[in-house]
């Protein structure tokens, strides 16, 4: 039954379309399976697809040569093929270098079985002998465990001190990286705004200032009855079906009494990083009208920044806005920004209606009215009239004197009562906390208890921030308070002192006699101020710069390579 080369086969395969040997001789009449395979596979490579595992096949054999005299062999070969049919999984995927485990997955693996906690009873059948005592096994199963303890805390304080290895050196590559851009930044204007003590001090006597001022337009508003008719419960348009956004009573009106903070305020767009914002400042705060201004943070990529500039009408900010455009020079884009066209509020569950929630709401209010006024350093008489637990408080109804407070609250100090948020300025507060949070307008006994989940984490916010609150004062090197400055003084005043004799001393500025050196200190330093001068504003330049410094190893201060281009 064998073939002759050049003739066609006469005998037929056993095997037929399962043959799965690459250099069978015999016919095939209905083809072979193998043979389909690899078509599809030559076909799918010529299309440019990916062939799939399932497609692989083993390399064929080597064909045999012409004038071999090996007969074929009718026996079906076991390893012909390396198709998925043939073989399991589990052995392909042992056989695979890329299974292998790594020595990272290693060590993780006998970390994990070392931390899984020991069996009693397989330590007394492995670890100890048949004739121990209970009482033993059970004492040096117990010091097995503190063992594993102690190691298990050595390894953390490992990972530990690795991570604030890893943390130190990213650190000091930030601080390496900011010294060497220091030389170039450190005459922006930008860098003044963001890093110097005296603009820190100057933005924060601003802040106090414009919420004395803020204080002392609500007190009047409330002595003229504006507020009579407050009410911050939601409006039931809509019912249930309205979800936790409600409309407002619009800007200033009641019962709401809502802030649109665009009203009467004109925007410089982009102020670039060449511009100071207190050169911006100085500029806009002489137009008629002015009443506070506020900027936003440097834009990563660009540091341009959004001054925005309160007036005290819309027709004061409109002519202001022209002024700005036409004298400003602060090669940016000044504009009025337009009113918003609805105010939408946020409803807080219904059990904050609860008249209980509502009386204890009340208090945690004055508390934080209190500690606000106090850390902007208002008294207690500037405060507005029935707010803070004076005579006139019981006379407010709860209720009332919450809504008013919570007014207050928002308005001077910008502070979202129920958001617990105490935010930089208007749009700040309107970003986190939307126009207005109001209650569900369910009142009395129909509400849901006083003390659920919401109204706990409530209280806990409200303390939290009672706790931490703070408003510091940015401290400003002196020769009066500072240590190292005044020692500098105290060495350039002694420079200028000069001994002629006995009794005799003179000043190295003016040649100015004066009987003993103190005279001739209190003289430098009444007539040659400008000496001491030159050293406080020197500490205060080396302060600006500690404090970039380290704000950009902390990653607080916002990268400055785009003032340098």
């Amino acid at each position: 039954g064998g073939r002759k080369w050049g003739y066609p086969p006469r005998t037929v395969c056993w095997f037929g379309r399962d043959c799965t040997r690459s250099t069978c001789w015999f016919a095939h009449p209905d083809g072979r399976a193998i043979d389909d395979k690899r078509r599809r596979d030559s076909k799918a490579q010529k299309r440019g697809r990916d062939r799939s595992p399932e497609h692989w096949s083993a390399r064929p054999s080597p064909t045999r040569r012409r004038g071999s005299s090996a007969a074929p062999s009718r026996r079906r070969p076991p390893s012909c093929t390396a198709s998925s049919e043939d073989e399991s999984p589990s052995k392909s995927e042992d056989r695979s270098p890329s299974k292998a485990p790594s020595a990272a997955e290693s060590s993780s693996a006998s970390s994990e079985a070392s931390e899984s906690a020991p069996n009693f009873r397989d330590f007394v059948l492995n670890r100890l002998p048949g004739d121990c005592p209970p009482e033993d096994a059970l004492e040096k199963f117990q010091e097995l465990l503190r063992e594993r303890t102690q190691q298990q805390a050595a390894r953390a304080e490992k990972r530990e001190a690795r991570a604030k290895a890893v943390a130190a050196r990213e650190a000091e590559k930030r601080r390496k990286s900011a010294e060497q851009l220091l030389p170039q930044v450190e005459k922006s204007p930008l860098f003044f705004d963001l890093f110097h003590p005296l603009a820190r001090l100057r933005g924060h006597d601003l802040r106090i200032r414009s919420a004395q001022l803020r204080a002392a337009a609500f007190a009047r508003d409330l002595a003229q009855g504006r507020f009579r008719d407050v009410s911050l419960f939601a409006g039931t348009e809509g019912g249930e079906e309205a979800g936790p956004r409600r409309p407002t009573s619009g800007h200033m009106q009641p019962p709401h009494y809502p802030l649109d903070p665009n009203v009467g305020v004109v925007l410089i767009r982009d102020l670039p990083p060449t511009v100071s914002v207190w050169d911006a400042y100085d500029f806009v705060s002489q137009c008629d009208g002015f009443e506070a201004m506020t900027w936003t943070d440097p834009r990563p990529g660009t540091l341009l920044r959004d001054v925005r500039a309160r007036f005290s009408s819309p027709d004061a900010a409109s002519a202001a806005a022209q002024e700005v455009g036409k004298e400003g020079g602060f090669a940016a884009a000044a504009e009025m920004l337009p009113p918003a066209d609805a105010m939408l509020g946020f409803v807080v569950p219904p059990e904050m209606s609860h008249p209980d929630r509502i009386r204890k709401d009340a208090e945690l209010a004055v508390r934080l009215a209190r500690r606000l006024d106090t850390l902007c350093g208002m008294t207690a008489e500037m405060a507005p009239v029935g707010l803070h637990g004076n005579s006139a408080t019981q006379e407010i109804a709860a209720t009332e004197r919450l809504d008013l407070l919570i007014l207050y609250l928002r308005r001077v100090h910008f502070f979202c009562f129920y958001g617990a948020a105490w935010c930089k300025d208007e749009w700040d507060l309107r970003q986190r906390c939307g126009d207005m949070l109001m209650r569900d307008p369910i009142v009395g006994e129909e509400a849901p208890k006083a003390e659920g989940e919401w109204s706990a984490n409530h209280d806990k916010r409200l303390e939290a921030l009672l706790a931490s609150a703070s408003l510091p004062r940015p401290h400003v090197p002196n020769a009066v308070d500072d240590a190292p400055v005044a020692e500098k003084v105290e060495a350039c005043v002694a420079q200028k002192t000069l001994k002629i004799k006995e009794g005799v001393f003179k000043c190295a500025d003016c040649h100015r006699k004066f009987k003993g050196p103190e005279y001739v200190a209190k003289h430098s330093r009444r007539m040659h101020a400008s000496n001491i001068e030159a050293l406080r504003q020197e500490a205060q330049i080396e302060a600006s710069k500690a404090t970039y410094l380290d704000e950009m190893e902390q990653q607080i201060a916002p990268a400055l390579e785009i003032v340098v281009s």
